[in-house]
């Protein structure tokens, strides 16, 4: 038994990342800023955290949570290359085998879960 996540749901999962991935780009943003900058990124960095929660919030209406934090725990690959291709920032040689982890972790439950039935 898969998994089927309404088109609703994907797209709330992306918006989650994204904003992830926004309150992090603010948080290391308002670190190296000074004055009303700071002040700036930092009313952002809450904008995206806050935001983040409340479509948490929705994605717990459709998909049970077992599988939420299941992709949720996605973020840790998705968070990266998104900064690689839009910030330009460097990958770093550590975040594939630590990827490779979490896709794995999370195939052999998506595998168990398909095998019990649940």
């Amino acid at each position: 038994m898969y998994l089927k996540l309404p088109v609703k749901s994907v797209f709330l999962f992306l918006l989650f990342f994204l904003f992830q991935w926004g309150g992090q780009f603010t948080a290391a943003a308002a670190a190296g800023a000074d004055g009303d900058r700071k002040l700036l990124f930092t009313a952002l960095l809450y904008i995206c955290f806050l935001t983040r929660g409340g479509i948490w919030l929705f994605v717990l209406r459709d998909i049970p949570l077992t599988w939420a934090f299941s992709l949720a725990s996605l973020g840790y690959l998705v968070i990266p290359v998104l900064s690689y291709f839009i910030l330009e920032e460097p990958f770093r040689p550590g975040y594939l085998p630590g990827g490779l982890l979490i896709l794995g972790g999370v195939s052999l439950y998506g595998l168990a879960r398909q095998r019990s039935g649940a």
